[in-house]
Parts: structure tokens; sequence; C-alpha cells
């Protein structure tokens, strides 16, 4: 217990260290007056709509992992729409991305997965998810950044771009020769069978279109989250480079080095592409701040939501009767 509790405490302040000296490089210019300003002049409807957004894109990530789950298209329960939450809240509020580690918890705790299946279910939507986001970078930078400065081909770069979108999606269709290739180790094949289940589901094109589908839809649905943010402040960045922040940001975030309340490495990605793309460092970094404050208020409040009507509406022993426990692995 005691070992748990300094691991516990050697993190926070690691996270802790990770923001303020990432926050302390941000905010050194002295812009702090222009971000106090950028905020207090904020429009309020641009914002109402992002938060709103925020939590679509929440049903969107349940309806995924139900359909790899569960290999039916019917839309996700309230319980699978609670995971895909807790999920996103957890790693906000965790340090180092320990809240993925609750994914594979909580599916068991609701339906039953195997810890091993549903750590395959996350890994490869994980998977998908950075096809798509390295993809939305490596393309809209191939085309706003100088590439007399940083030496590269935006045809390339682009082709590229293209080529990491669509490998995830074809992952599930090499998978049995990386079955056959490890049946060779029993003990690697019996894992390796386990971990691909949510994979297996995919081959059919039938469901694998609407999980691409899905997927596309998260990233565009950040990308227009942010441009919302960065049309309340006024700020003028195009759409393209406005997406092109945001999947960098979202690129940061999954990385292991998060700080407090995901403080930290994504809104230094942020402002500086924008500021690689020629805009000013003080709107990009109001917009990181502003954009990250917003689905850190609105999806913890989503999350606390669920949390109360779970307490209020199911007891132990209705659990399953109740709606929000709705269980889609019975059928």
């Amino acid at each position: 217990m005691g070992r748990t509790l300094v691991q516990k405490l050697t993190s926070t302040l690691l996270a802790t260290v990770v923001s303020v000296a990432v926050l302390w490089w941000l905010l050194d210019d002295g812009i702090s007056d222009e971000l106090v300003q950028a905020f207090a002049s904020a429009s309020l409807l641009p914002l109402v709509i992002g938060g709103t957004l925020a939590i679509i894109i929440q049903v969107i990530r349940a309806w995924r992992f139900a359909i790899l789950a569960t290999a039916r298209l019917a839309p996700p329960s309230w319980a699978m729409i609670g995971i895909a939450t807790k999920l996103v809240v957890f790693n906000f509020l965790l340090p180092f991305k320990l809240g993925e580690l609750s994914f594979p918890l909580l599916m068991k705790r609701a339906f039953a997965t195997p810890l091993s299946e549903g750590a395959g279910i996350l890994i490869l939507c994980r998977l998908l998810d950075l096809g798509v986001v390295a993809a939305i970078i490596l393309v809209t930078a191939a085309w706003l950044l100088d590439p007399m400065v940083h030496g590269w081909s935006p045809s390339v770069l682009s082709v590229v771009g293209i080529a990491v979108l669509t490998a995830p999606m074809i992952l599930p269709d090499r998978l049995p020769g990386a079955l056959r290739l490890a049946s060779r180790w029993p003990s690697i094949a019996k894992i390796a069978k386990t971990l691909s289940n949510g994979a297996e589901r995919m081959r059919p094109i039938r469901q694998r279109l609407p999980i691409v589908l899905l997927t596309l839809s998260i990233w565009i649905g950040h990308a227009l989250i942010a441009w919302l943010v960065v049309q309340a402040i006024g700020a003028a960045f195009g759409l393209y480079a406005t997406a092109m922040a945001s999947a960098s940001s979202n690129l940061a975030f999954a990385l292991p080095i998060t700080g407090i309340a995901g403080l930290g490495p994504p809104q230094a990605a942020w402002a500086t592409m924008l500021n690689l793309a020629g805009h000013d460092w003080a709107p990009a970094i109001a917009s990181a701040l502003l954009c990250h404050g917003l689905l850190l208020v609105t999806l913890s409040a989503f999350g606390l939501a669920f949390w109360i009507a779970e307490t209020l509406l199911a007891s132990p022993e209705k659990s399953k009767k109740s709606p929000i426990f709705d269980n889609q692995h019975s059928a």
C-alpha cells in the first residue's frame, strides 16, 4: 500500500512539473493580458455548439466500441456511452495515460468482457485514431507549412499521409496471416487470438465501413470544435490550420507524458503548429487553452451526470433491468 501511494504521489508530482513547465514556456512572453481579454470577449454560442459536439463525439466513440464488442450495428446502450465518457474523463484526470487501463475493467464490469478482449478493442481503436490524426497532420502540414523552410515535398508528405490513413483500415485483412505466424508459439497465439477479437469483427465490409466512418466522424468533429473555439475568440485561423493544430494537440494528448488535467504538451503542440503556419502566439495559445478547457469542463460534467444517473436510477438489485445498464452482450 505504501509503495502504491508513493507511486501515485510521484506520478502526480511529475505530471504537475510537466504542466507547470509547459505553461510557463507558453506564457513566458507576457501575453497573459491578451489571453484574459480573449477569454473575456469570447462569443458564447460557438462554445455551446462545440460543447454539444463534444458530447456527440462520445456517443460516436461508444457506437464504435459497441460494434467492435458485439459485431452488431445497433446504436450503443447508455452503459457503453457511459464507458466511453468515463474513459476520456479518466484520461483527463489521471496522469501519464493511466486512464486507458480503465477501459478493460469497465467493459468487464458492465458486459463481462474478458480483460484481454477489452484491451484488444481499445488498442484497435487507438490504431484507427492514430491513422486519421497522423494523416490530418501530414496532409495539412504539407500544404500549410513552407516546404522551403522545412525541406519536404508537399506531394510526398501528402502520399505518406494517405498511406498512414489507410494502413489501420486494412490491418484486419492481414490478421489471418499474423495469427498463422503466431501459431508457432502457442502461448503467444492464445493471447493474439484474444486480442484480435475486435479486429475479427471489423473484417466484414458491412461492419468495417461503419467503423471507418465513425472514426472519421470523431476527428472531423474535433476539428469542428477547434474551429468553433477559434471563431469564438475571433482568431484569423483557417479551417485547415485549425484542423492541423487540433490533430497535433490530440496526438500529444495520446502520448504518456500528459500533465495535470491534460494541461501541458497538447496545448504546446497546438500553439506551435499554428505558429509554424505563420500565426501569432497569443491567439494560438488562447485558442489552445480555451478548447482544452471547453472539452475538460463539458466532458467532466457529462461524466458526472452519468455517475449521478447510475447512483440514483440503478440499485444493485435493479441494475440488470435498468435501461442505463442495458447489456448489449446478452443478445
